[in-house]
């Protein structure tokens, strides 16, 4: 089992109440001591009541279409907690492009934990050490070292090629590394990605 600190906050906004307590047993499963709340609609001062240990606000996307601004005041009253979409139904890429990260009805369960235990022991660990690191950049920086193009994350990630490469140079600024071998240090020992990952791309690459 998987050792949390500080006993982060994850919020979950999901009118649909079987998705969102799904999702929640899924991760209190995994980090028994991780603090999770789930609520059908978004509300500022119920939010606020965690804002020294909330990691992670996980939302309905669709709830972003019917109040246009909803994001840009989150990013505004929260600008260091990630934000990920709970994708249940078909939304416009370009609104999918203004969240951290992105897990579906579809993602299975072990791929929707590791994208998310980002935001518990990784971004922890990445911020304390280098808190300039966005939370896109997190994303971008675990995808290149699993060996992804930048053609393969833009797709992934709903954005462009070109932010693509321009998120890498600034992660190898910010980090001050500009190698995909000393990126690969780095994701693992911030428990980014898992030397279990790496050996299974090294495998699916015939590499010994």
């Amino acid at each position: 089992m998987v050792q949390v600190k500080q006993n982060p906050t994850f919020i979950i906004i999901e009118p649909q109440t079987l998705l969102a307590c799904g999702l929640s047993a899924l991760l209190r499963a995994q980090y028994p001591t991780l603090s999770i709340e789930t609520h059908p609609y978004w509300e500022r001062a119920v939010v606020d009541r965690h804002k020294a240990s909330l990691r992670a606000i996980i939302i309905n996307p669709t709830l972003a279409c019917l109040d246009a601004k909803l994001l840009q005041r989150i990013r505004r009253d929260f600008p260091s907690v990630a934000i990920v979409a709970l994708q249940s139904t078909l939304c416009p890429p370009l609104l999918l492009r203004h969240f951290d990260g992105i897990i579906d009805v579809y993602t299975p369960p072990e791929e929707a934990l590791k994208q998310l235990s980002a935001y518990i022991m990784g971004w922890e660990e990445t911020h304390a050490q280098h808190p300039r690191l966005s939370a896109r950049e997190v994303e971008v920086l675990r995808l290149l070292v699993l060996g992804k193009t930048a053609k393969e994350i833009g797709k992934e990630l709903y954005i462009s090629e070109h932010t693509v490469t321009s998120h890498r140079k600034n992660i190898a600024e910010k980090l001050g590394i500009k190698t995909i071998p000393g990126m690969t240090i780095y994701a693992v020992s911030a428990h980014l990605i898992e030397m279990s990952d790496l050996k299974r791309l090294q495998e699916e690459n015939g590499e010994e």
